[in-house]
This record gives C-alpha cells, structure tokens and sequence, in this order.
C-alpha cells in the first residue's frame, strides 16, 4: 500500500469510525445503483494527512429525489440548500449532494445531474486542490485536473478559469489557502484576483474567510503578503497603515499557545485596527478611555469585515486598551490598575490583556504589567463595586443615580473603602 492509499484508507475508515451509521448508508446507496464521492477540501485535508469535520458528499447515478428517500430511512432529512440540492440528515454534520452545474449571484440557476461525468462537476470548484474526490467504498482517488500534484507542488491553480471570477469570495479563500497551507498562488490566478470586482460580496461571508485565516493558519502573515503582491492589501483595507512590524505579530498571535481560536481572531483584528490612521484613532482616544459612543470610529471599520456587534466591540475595546500596558507599568498605582481591570469588563480581563500585549511588546515590560495586576488583585477580574442602584434608589433616579454610582466606585478604589454604610455615607455627603 502506498502512502497515498494508506492516508485515503485511514481518513474513510476515520468516518466511519466516527460515524458507524454513514456505513450503512453507504451500502444502501450503492445497493440501489449509486455511487458516493467524498468531495471537497476534506479531501484535501486527507490527502495531507489530517481529517476535517467538514464532510461533504457527492452521490453519482440516483436522481435527488431518490437520494432523499434514501437518506430518510436513516434520520430526519432537511435542506440546507433546497436550490442547490444539498441534503442533511439530522444528527449527522455531513452534506449529501447530486452532482450539479450552477451559476453565482443572488438569482443563480442550477442545473442537477447525476450522470455528470466527475470533470464536469468538478469544474465549478475554486482550486485544483479542492476538485478531488475519493470514492468511498472503492477508496479510488478522483482526480480530474491534477489536484494531487498541485498539493505536492505546494501550487494553488483555478481549476477553470471561467468558473472561478464567478465568485468573487474565491479571493479571499484563495488568500486563506495560500497562508494556510504555505502554498505558492498560480500567477494566473494571482493576475485574475486582481481584477475581480468583491464590492459585492456580503460581510458575513468575508468574515468567515478571515477566521479561517487567524485560527487555521500558523502564519496568517502569508496571506496579507500576497494579497500586498496582487496590489489589493489597500484596495481591502483603505484606511490601514500596516506597522512595519505587523506580519511578525500577527504571526505571534497565530502561535500563542493559550489563544483559544475566538481570541486569536479577536487579537489579529485588534492588531489590525492598530494600523488606522491617527486620525481615527484620536477620534477614540476621548477622556483617556473608551465607552461605547467612542468606539464609533473603530465600529464603523470593523462593520465591512465583521457582522456581530458583540465582536466589534471587543475588539474596538481591546485595540484600544492593549496601548495601556506599556504606559501602566509606569504608574506604579494599583488604582490604575484596578480602573483598566473595571473599564475592560465584561469582554476580557488584565491576564488576557498582557497575553496580547506579549505579542506587540517587550516580554519585561509586559511582565511588569502581570506583576502589578497581581499586585492590585485585579489580574483575572475586576473589584466588584459595593455599591449597586438598589442601595441609593432612595436618594437618585435615572442619570444621578448613574453618576452616583460611579463616584461611589472611585471613593472606594481610591480611599479603599470596603464597608457599605460608610461608603453611602461618603458618596451621599460628596
């Protein structure tokens, strides 16, 4: 057995082992004249020796209809894409699909056929290396346009010209691939992403690609750099001056080894903001801390790359408050410390902070911050206030009792006030 046979042989035997029941659906297609492809990147991830949890599978010889009644005697079927002709049974994260011809934008034609021969269904796939398939029960590797050597190569090449600027996302994924995977982008394909039009393409589908790109990439840099060599890294982002030494952090970032994949996501794009204009950035730096009416500038950026609001605004908050770690370490006041602990909540907390912080600075400087965070008791989470609305609903109302609150909090950093009835007394009296 080759290495190429063994890593086919393990990745299917890896399915079925996850799930015993895709085995019985695949001797029930087969029994009924069909035939079963893994497609797709899982492929791809296969051939490289790693499994994804992405399944998707094409199904050859049986018309959609039959396909569903198939799949039903198995679980609950539904449409992911009812257009598309993509199945689903409930229960099982796989896609099941009739070979298919179709067309992009908002009104695309689709056209199914089961007796489409494996080239042609192919055809409308991205990149060689994604236009494989493995036959599941014969385990016979699909590879009409060469894929395979692509993948030896390193090389990422337009499985079909014509197809590809169809899409304009492609770019994007052509960008996460390349950085991914260290592959070098085809100069054919580097010159048709140049011109392609992406004024089109939906926030929520750029941001996915950009996820892959911060949480699957061990250097995301790659990516930005071929996008700076197709002259369209400032096309993407206009208004960002890249800090000459932004590729080196942002792969930092990528490789920090307590990142979850929502923090290093968050990081790269706060490490992004980083770059705006001073302009924009003094229109945040308002008062020497950020609230929610001043992160307006940043929000208005972030809103053409990400689609949750909750993530804007940790990120606009973290980009800002990450340029307060090598001024803290100045102060010496534990006050201070317990104020940034207090305005960064509830999105992070100070240990998070200076773990990001040790991808932009000086390791000493940043572990001067966790020493004085520690110091203050502040580094896993802010001093909780004493005093909540309930205990002053009898003295203010609506923006008094707002205010009051806040005064009442900074007696207490700053006079170290721990006994309620003292506090009240205090703040009532001020």
């Amino acid at each position: 057995m080759t290495q190429l046979q063994e890593r086919i042989h393990i990745c299917i035997a890896k399915i079925i082992q996850q799930s015993p029941q895709v085995k019985n659906i695949f001797d029930e297609i087969y029994q009924q004249g069909g035939r079963v492809l893994l497609v797709g990147g899982t492929v791809r991830d296969c051939l490289l020796g790693c499994l994804s949890c992405d399944l998707d599978f094409e199904v050859y010889h049986l018309s959609f209809d039959h396909l569903q009644d198939i799949l039903q005697k198995f679980g609950k079927v539904s449409f992911v894409g009812k257009s598309f002709g993509v199945l689903r049974i409930h229960g099982f994260d796989a896609d099941w699909s009739i070979p298919r011809t179709d067309s992009f934008g908002r009104k695309p034609t689709v056209h199914l056929d089961p007796d489409m021969s494996f080239a042609q269904a192919f055809r409308r796939r991205d990149v060689t290396v994604n236009s494989m398939g493995i036959d599941v029960v014969s385990l016979e590797l699909i590879d009409p346009y060469d894929g395979m050597a692509d993948l030896e190569k390193k090389i990422l090449r337009a499985t079909d010209v014509n197809f590809f600027v169809q899409d304009p996302l492609r770019l994007f994924r052509v960008m996460q691939l390349a950085a991914r995977f260290d592959m070098k982008v085809d100069e054919t394909l580097s010159q048709v992403c140049k011109t392609m039009d992406i004024s089109t393409i939906s926030v929520e589908r750029i941001e996915q690609e950009f996820l892959k790109l911060f949480t699957k990439s061990a250097y995301p840099s790659k990516g930005f750099v071929w996008l700076h060599y197709i002259d369209r890294l400032h096309d993407i982002f206009p208004k960002i001056s890249f800090h000459k030494n932004f590729y080196q952090r942002l792969d930092a970032v990528a490789n920090h080894h307590k990142f979850t994949p929502e923090q290093k996501n968050m990081a790269s794009w706060a490490l992004i903001v980083q770059g705006l204009t001073d302009d924009v950035l003094q229109q945040v730096a308002v008062n020497q801390k950020i609230n929610p009416d001043q992160i307006l500038a940043l929000s208005s950026f972030l809103k053409q790359y990400i689609g949750s609001t909750d993530l804007i605004a940790r990120i606009a908050k973290l980009s800002w408050y990450v340029l307060y770690v090598p001024m803290m370490i100045k102060q010496d006041n534990s006050v201070a410390y317990k104020w940034l602990a207090y305005w960064t909540q509830p999105y992070f907390n100070l240990q998070f902070l200076s773990e990001v912080a040790s991808c932009w600075y000086n390791q000493e400087d940043v572990e001067a911050f966790v020493i004085e965070a520690k110091n203050a008791k502040v580094l896993h989470h802010a001093e909780e206030p004493l005093l909540q609305g309930t205990d002053l609903l009898n003295h203010a109302q609506g923006k008094e009792l707002g205010d009051l609150l806040k005064k009442a909090y900074e007696l207490q950093l700053h006079d170290g006030i721990h006994d309620k009835s003292k506090l009240i007394k205090k703040v009532l009296k001020k």
